[in-house]
């Protein structure tokens, strides 16, 4: 019994180690048809591991970088706004538009927004 609850616990702790690979477009799609809410996603509050293209780069209410990113199908249209982890920001802030980019973040709530909201996010 103790031997199953080590395993169960080990295997709980390696899956959170690792983000779910997905693509961006297909991710946001997916978003669209849930009525615009990640809360309807099985990504929602897990880290998933991505490529996009940099649309713009801004900041947040809160003076933080903040970056508004597309899929590798369409680089023109914005899918996802995404914040970086506090150690992460200074590298966000070099990032250029047009710029591909590798991300690991935590899909987050967002519902009724035409952008998927992802934080905690950081370059790979």
């Amino acid at each position: 019994m103790i031997k199953k609850i080590i395993l169960s616990l080990l295997l709980l702790q390696s899956t959170a180690i690792f983000a779910k690979t997905v693509q961006l477009d297909e991710l946001y799609q997916r978003y669209s048809e849930a009525d615009y809410s990640s809360l309807e996603l099985a990504e929602y509050n897990t880290e998933v591991d991505f490529q996009a293209i940099v649309s713009a780069l801004d900041e947040n209410i809160e003076g933080g970088v903040l970056l508004e990113v597309a899929g590798l199908k369409d680089s023109t249209t914005a899918l996802a706004r995404v914040v970086p982890v506090d150690t992460a920001a200074a590298q966000f802030s070099q990032l250029q538009e047009g710029q591909k980019v590798h991300l690991k973040c935590t899909v987050e709530m967002a519902s009724g927004s035409e952008y998927l909201s992802l934080g905690e996010c950081a370059v790979k």
